[in-house]
């Protein structure tokens, strides 16, 4: 057998939102942006302070195609690429996508939310 890949490293970056300003259940882009290992990385994800208590943050990247996707007036997220639905938990609702939305890691300090992130990330495809 070969060697196990080795897993890209991973580090805690501020996010762009006071998460006092968060209407539960209802998903927002967020952006984000720091140094890791001496390299700059900037994005978004879309965070969700949910009702039952605490955030999420997804991973903008359909976990079909890394297409991007949006949050729609049907309550559910829409990666319009290949027709995929996910629900507000991430999970699939109808598609192609092999698993429910990655997340990011996430902390909340002192009023601030930090995301952990990988270092190669890249923003996701527009379309396909």
């Amino acid at each position: 057998p070969g060697a196990a890949a080795t897993p890209t490293p991973r580090g805690w970056v501020p996010a762009d939102v006071d998460p006092a300003t968060l209407t539960p259940d209802q998903p927002v882009p967020v952006r984000f942006a720091g140094t890791l290992g001496g390299s700059t990385v900037t994005g978004s994800a879309w965070l969700v302070r949910r009702s039952a208590g605490g955030l999420v943050a997804f991973d903008p990247r359909c976990t079909h195609a890394q297409c991007a996707y949006e949050w729609t007036d049907q309550a559910r997220f829409a990666c319009l690429c290949h027709a995929a639905f996910f629900d507000i938990d991430g999970a699939v609702i109808s598609g192609p996508p092999p698993r429910p939305l990655d997340q990011f890691g996430l902390r909340e300090t002192n009023g601030r939310v930090e995301l952990e992130v990988p270092a190669d990330f890249s923003t996701p495809r527009p379309d396909a």
